[in-house]
Formats: structure tokens, C-alpha cells, sequence
């Protein structure tokens, strides 16, 4: 179980606001007006695999996550962990999310340590 755990996709749990509920559209693949990457140190891209909108009732997820609004969705978003360079030696991963409306990009440091 360990070693299928640690070969198997990485998971990311998103919670996204938008201001217009229409364009909170993740689940909607290459329809979204979002895009959506995984960015290694060098600069590689990595699409996810997969993007699930997260069906729990509302209570459950206020529980879990705290800063999920009336105006929020959750998903649940994977990649493909062969594509990513993650080891001892990465630094830096970056989770990135852009579209017409702007962009966000969030950058973990020390993954490998």
C-alpha cells in the first residue's frame, strides 16, 4: 500500500472563489476558463490529470475546509507524479492557476528536504 501511495498521482484539494459563479468552472477540462499547471524548478509543466469537483454536502466541507463561502467549490485536482521531478534534490514546486481574469501561483519551497 506505501509504495502504491508513493508511485500514485499527486492530489491537491482547491477551494476557488470567483465572482461570478459561472467562471467557477475547473471541473469543465478544456472548456474552463481556467488553466491549470504544475510547474517544476525548471520551469516543466505538468497538466493534471484529472480535476473533480468535490460533492461533499456544504456542511462537511465548511468542517474541513474553513475558508469555504457560499461563493466557494471545492475540487480536487491530480497530476501525474512520473511527470514531476519530485525528489531529494527539488527545491521548489509551484501550483499554477490563470485565465482572462487573472492568475494566482502557489509556490511550496524545501519539497525535497
Amino acid at each position: 500500500a506505501a509504495r502504491t501511495d508513493a508511485e500514485g498521482e499527486l492530489e491537491f484539494a482547491l477551494v476557488v472563489t470567483t465572482h461570478d459563479r459561472a467562471e467557477n468552472d475547473l471541473d469543465r477540462g478544456a472548456r474552463s476558463v481556467w488553466r491549470l499547471a504544475l510547474v517544476d524548478e525548471r520551469g516543466v509543466e505538468t497538466a493534471p490529470s484529472a480535476i473533480v469537483r468535490d460533492k461533499r454536502p456544504p456542511a462537511v466541507l465548511r468542517a474541513e475546509l474553513p475558508e469555504f463561502g457560499d461563493f466557494a467549490v471545492a475540487y480536487r485536482v491530480r497530476f501525474p507524479r512520473a511527470a514531476m521531478a519530485l525528489g531529494p534534490d527539488v527545491r521548489t514546486v509551484t501550483l499554477k492557476m490563470w485565465g482572462a481574469r487573472g492568475a494566482v501561483a502557489l509556490r511550496w519551497h524545501g519539497v525535497g528536504s
